[in-house]
């Protein structure tokens, strides 16, 4: 009956869930056996105006911490050494019971034997508070990396995004990161082709891309969502300029890459082995801390006896665009 209901041409009528994973179910990990993603929270408490999701996911909905820390145990049991903790907005956990508990989350994680990267996914810039900078920055266990998605730089479309942040507040935060958390790595996602986006528009992105110099980014070109309020905007922008603005971004930052990783050409450093290369039976392949699974780039290992599920130390000889190179040395 709710499926053979007619909508209007552009609206879409979704039956919202309330589903919340409480850990008590069977759970395939979709990683390696070193590595595995913890889901803290469903729903969004956002209302982006190209997204659909809290339409379809319903509002945040936070799982209790003793239930995440209970998987973690689970799945050190299981061998993982590295868990990576995500939701729509992880700087949110916990607000849907009042102020966020991210930080008492965290505290809690920290404690688990045999978990020695935490890695943190998907964290919206508004929501990052000097607390969580100032244990984020202490603890060894969290790893120096965070994935803050910004869409755009341009205050225009960030407002027009429902984005809770502008340039400025954009700039401030991710200044107050690097200066409070050395060596800290920044992964970022960008939109190009939003309803209205003007050549300036675009080019305030280009400039914020190469100014900030991010250490990881992915550009997506606007898909027009029906039930979205930017789905009904006007001055919709052509499939071809979306494509060539995001060639065009994607080439700025893999000009970036480069440069930053050959910075680790001499250095030793740690790497969680994955095993036998994707690419060939003849290297082995693994991550740094820096590097998040399936986004980044990797470090291919053409020497040295390594040992799958094992964070080791490898000696970097060589770089790329996105990759690196390596030898195992203990």
């Amino acid at each position: 009956e709710f499926l053979e209901q007619d909508l209007p041409k552009g609206s879409v009528r979704a039956q919202r869930t309330h589903y919340l994973y409480d850990g008590s179910l069977p759970k395939k990990n979709t990683l390696t056996s070193s590595s595995a993603y913890v889901k803290v929270a469903e729903g969004c408490q956002h209302n982006c105006s190209f997204c659909i999701i809290p339409a379809i996911r319903g509002q945040l909905r936070s799982r209790p911490i003793a239930n995440v820390v209970q998987e973690a145990k689970d799945l050190a049991r299981d061998g993982v050494k590295e868990i990576n903790l995500i939701a729509q907005d992880l700087a949110a956990y916990g607000r849907d019971w009042g102020s966020s508990d991210l930080l008492e989350l965290l505290k809690a994680l920290v404690e688990v034997d045999g978990i020695d990267w935490i890695r943190l996914l998907y964290v919206y810039p508004e929501n990052i508070s000097d607390e969580f900078i100032e244990f984020f920055a202490s603890h060894p266990k969290i790893v120096k990396y965070l994935d803050i998605p910004v869409q755009h730089a341009s205050d225009n479309l960030l407002k027009k995004m429902n984005r809770d942040i502008s340039l400025d507040g954009l700039r401030t935060i991710f200044g107050k990161l690097r200066a409070s958390v050395p060596g800290l790595a920044i992964r970022t996602s960008v939109m190009v082709g939003f309803p209205g986006e003007t050549d300036e528009d675009f080019l305030e992105l280009k400039d914020f891309v190469m100014e900030q110099r991010f250490d990881h980014l992915g550009c997506f070109t606007y898909s027009q969502e029906e039930g979205t309020v930017a789905g009904r905007m006007k001055d919709q922008i052509d499939e071809d300029t979306k494509l060539d603005r995001q060639a065009e971004i994607m080439a700025v930052q893999r000009e970036i890459s480069a440069d930053r990783l050959i910075d680790y050409v001499g250095r030793t450093v740690q790497v969680l082995i994955k095993g036998l290369s994707d690419e060939s039976d003849l290297l082995a392949e693994g991550r740094l801390s820096t590097q998040a699974p399936e986004v980044d780039g990797v470090v291919y290992i053409n020497d040295g006896d390594f040992k799958p599920g094992t964070i080791q130390n490898v000696l970097i000889t060589d770089s790329h665009d996105y990759d690196l190179v390596g030898r195992v040395i203990d």
